[in-house]
């Protein structure tokens, strides 16, 4: 077990290295994509233009997850910081449900939500539930075919204790079999055509049990899959 944990430490302390060291770089040819396609160097031809905002696009995904990578390592060591305050996490869903509304109907994709505006409030780290929100509704968006429906939900409960529970579902496929074990684990990802990096549901994972609170999947199958998380309710506040 003692080599085991000294290996561990070794490829976490590797990983964040490269991390950091990637960073740089990425943020140089972000750069200069940015001043070729401004013109600052010369006209560009819309040919060249496509060409270059492909590359930044590449670039700019490159770096999301390299930044994940650093998250998920940071959480996992206990090195990332929570700024937790009394968050109205009813007004922080509908906000983040409404931003991602546009991504979806530029797929054909229509957006719900049922967020009741008596929920309590939650003690947490506001920019990190947003990320774990955005991290969810943009995988039931990007598993969801056109015309079909991604909703968000909130509701709730007092037992086992007080708290709030966040539920996201799409009207997809469906989680495939041998990714369910995983699903939560670092690069857990299926073979579907449309597949992240598997850093996004680890993330989610690693931030809420951060704050005490739990994910799971409720349901899936080939009509749809549900994924739910919670926090804990902060007792006497209610913020509408």
């Amino acid at each position: 077990m003692t080599n085991e944990r000294a290996v561990e430490r070794l490829r976490d302390d590797m990983t964040h290295t490269m991390v950091h060291d990637l960073r740089n770089p990425l943020t140089g040819i972000s750069v200069s994509l940015g001043l070729l396609m401004s013109g600052v160097t010369g006209a560009v031809s819309p040919t060249q233009r496509e060409i270059l905002e492909i590359a930044d696009r590449s670039t700019r995904r490159m770096t999301e997850m390299v930044n994940a990578i650093l998250d998920v390592n940071r959480l996992e060591s206990g090195r990332m910081p929570l700024h937790r305050k009394l968050v109205a996490i009813n007004l922080l869903a509908m906000d983040v449900i409404q931003m991602e509304t546009a991504v979806a109907s530029e797929r054909g994709i229509s957006t719900e939500s049922d967020i009741p505006l008596s929920l309590p409030g939650v003690w947490a780290d506001e920019a990190l539930i947003r990320r774990v929100l955005q991290n969810l509704i943009g995988n039931a968006i990007k598993f969801t075919p056109p015309g079909g429906r991604v909703r968000l939900s909130a509701r709730s409960e007092d037992k086992p204790k007080r708290q709030v529970v966040l539920s996201v579902s799409d009207t997809g496929t469906g989680i495939p079999l041998e990714v369910q074990a995983c699903l939560f684990q670092k690069f857990a990802a299926g073979e579907q055509e449309e597949h992240g990096s598997g850093l996004g549901l680890a993330f989610c994972k690693l931030a809420v049990e951060a704050h005490e609170g739990r994910i799971w999947v409720e349901s899936t199958s080939e009509r749809g899959t549900t994924i739910a998380f919670s926090l804990a309710a902060t007792e006497g506040h209610r913020i509408a």
